[in-house]
């Protein structure tokens, strides 16, 4: 399946950090609440460790700029930080942002190409030996009622695409064995002759092409329900991204087939067919909806600049 679109965007750059205001809760508004950025509270304190700021007359949606040292000795995620559009949580309330001209939420299988990813993101010495983070965009997709809060229970099928990123290197191998730790296995969407099945992007007359993996997890917890797609770069990374996340989410669904048992080991051919069923149920689901959208950045290590020059 092929997305194309040409368009110029206008790089933005980095944005003058004199004029941002500092983040100083998990969630705020930006925009009057059609935008909104999210950070745990460890990345965003007003010290010479980690700060995250924005600027609110830059009108970029929710854009955002993290300075930040954690150190170099994590061996999991320190954090996530993102701007978002559609619902969220504050002050114990869910806001489904439903009325900020967004789009969502919005029923699955009324989601059409007006519903848009429009994203940059930038970096500034972030790119050392001991620098660690991911640019990563989630689809918040749920089976609860379109206007209430998408509890883990119901957020069994996952939108993911990889953005820039540095030492964090996802593969294109396919793992069938449970991974020591989170259970995790997968498998990428393949032609026949087992080659990758891409998903292309078209911006300014260049193709940028994602792999499509699915993943699952063997554990006893709710993660033995979900099926989670990430869209990984294969070459170069595109430089924004200004699409209707349909199309992602429809290559999603229409690749989770395109997998050959032969080609894995006997012992496994039968949790990969198991998996395959938990798939369609999944990703196929009438009550599922589009209750969010954000993107940003998984941080495990290092120091630097990390932010988002646009995100609408």
């Amino acid at each position: 399946m092929k997305y194309v679109l040409s368009l110029v965007l206008a790089a933005a750059g980095t944005l003058a950090h004199a004029d941002h205001e500092v983040v100083s809760s998990y969630v705020t508004e930006v925009e009057g609440g059609k935008y909104y950025l999210m950070a745990p509270g460890k990345l965003r304190q007003a010290n010479s460790e980690n700060t995250m700021t924005y600027d609110p007359d830059a009108g970029m949606g929710g854009d955002f700029t993290l300075n930040y040292d954690v150190g170099t000795d994590n061996s999991r995620m320190v954090g996530y930080v993102c701007s978002g559009k559609g619902g969220y949580k504050k002050g114990g309330q869910w806001i489904t942002g439903a009325d900020q001209g967004t789009g969502l939420p919005v029923m699955l299988n009324d989601l059409d190409d007006n519903v848009k990813l429009t994203w940059q993101t930038f970096q500034e010495e972030a790119r050392d030996a001991d620098d660690k983070w991911m640019a990563s965009f989630n689809a918040i997709l749920s089976t609860s009622k379109i206007d209430k809060e998408p509890v883990e229970e119901d957020r069994d099928f996952d939108v993911v695409i990889m953005a820039q990123s540095h030492n964090f290197h996802d593969e294109t191998e396919d793992r069938m064995k449970p991974r020591r730790g989170d259970g995790a296995f997968w498998y990428f969407a393949r032609n026949e002759d087992k080659s990758l099945i891409y998903y292309t992007i078209t911006l300014n007359d260049i193709e940028y092409n994602y792999a499509i993996r699915y993943k699952f997890f063997d554990t006893n917890g709710d993660d033995q329900n979900k099926v989670h797609v990430k869209f990984i770069p294969v070459g170069d990374v595109a430089p924004y991204l200004d699409h209707p996340i349909k199309g992602f989410i429809d290559a999603a669904r229409s690749h989770y087939l395109d997998v050959y048992p032969d080609q894995f080991d006997k012992e496994y051919r039968k949790t990969l067919k198991s998996k395959i069923r938990l798939a369609k149920k999944k990703m196929f689901d009438d009550k599922l909806s589009l209750k969010a959208m954000r993107a940003g950045y998984e941080l495990y290590q290092g120091k630097g600049v990390l932010g988002n020059t646009f995100f609408k």
